[in-house]
């Protein structure tokens, strides 16, 4: 896709367009990439259920009867939990990510991560392709009859506990973490191997998509739609940030209609 369409703007270039260079890049191979992906996700699904063991054990001392089937159907979906577990694991599993890039001979987390500046009209153009996408997504949504709040937010809103931690792992700990390994890590990684930049822009899509099993069908095959958007963007841009500024902005106002609407 990347080569049968201009670059987007970006600021590395006097034009405005993304510096090129022949050297190859220091990154991963795709069999490591795919290996160290596979321990970030253990890792990242360690945390959470670490998180969860404490909670439960705090429960307990409270006299919670915590083996019951309707206490593990609760925590499920209870925001509370689910800020505290997002906000741990994308910590940890961002410094790991870290880790694995530094210790690549001659990659940095900058260039690696594509942590790179992008043109003003670029951030505006992915806030309008954002705002457009929600649109014609609720649209769609509502075409079939479906509720644009699904149970599991409903459930986490009502259950959320102190509500800035709630807001900050949906819109900040949980966008940043998810672009930095699926269009950053996982994407850099396989880029250069025989997938290229479109099957590579798809499989991190199709991953993604793989790991929100808390919704229904639709709601996943929408994720998945969303994330090969992110990878046009990654791939067009050559930078995370309209990435995380997207998927930020999309769980930002998924969460104001979650509160409004609930």
């Amino acid at each position: 896709m990347s080569d049968n369409l201009p670059p987007l703007p970006n600021e590395n270039d006097p034009q405005g367009f993304p510096s090129s260079s022949s050297a190859t890049p220091a990154v991963w191979s795709p069999a490591a990439t795919g290996g160290f992906g596979c321990l970030i996700f253990i890792v990242f699904t360690a945390v959470q259920i670490g998180v969860l063991v404490i909670w439960m054990g705090i429960e307990a001392t409270q006299g919670i009867d915590i083996e019951s089937q309707e206490f593990m159907q609760s925590m499920a979906s209870n925001g509370a939990y689910i800020a505290l577990a997002t906000i741990a694991s994308a910590l940890v599993c961002s410094a790991l990510i870290a880790w694995l890039i530094r210790m690549r001979n001659g990659a940095t987390i900058k260039d690696y991560l594509a942590f790179t500046p992008v043109a003003n009209k670029t951030i505006w153009l992915t806030i309008g392709i954002t705002l457009l996408f929600i649109l014609v997504s609720d649209s769609l949504t509502t075409l079939l009859g479906k509720d644009i709040i699904n149970d599991f937010m409903r459930n986490a809103w009502k259950t959320q506990g102190f509500s800035p931690l709630f807001w900050f792992a949906l819109v900040v700990a949980a966008p940043f973490f998810e672009e930095i390994f699926f269009r950053g890590f996982l994407f850099e990684g396989l880029r250069y191997s025989a997938l290229e930049e479109n099957g590579t822009i798809v499989i991190t899509a199709l991953f993604w998509a793989a790991i929100h099993l808390q919704y229904d069908l639709y709601a996943i095959s929408i994720i998945f739609v969303m994330g090969v958007v992110l990878g046009l963007l990654r791939s067009r841009t050559g930078s995370i940030w309209p990435c995380i500024l997207m998927h930020a902005l999309n769980n930002l106002i998924a969460t104001i209609e979650t509160a409004y609407l609930v």
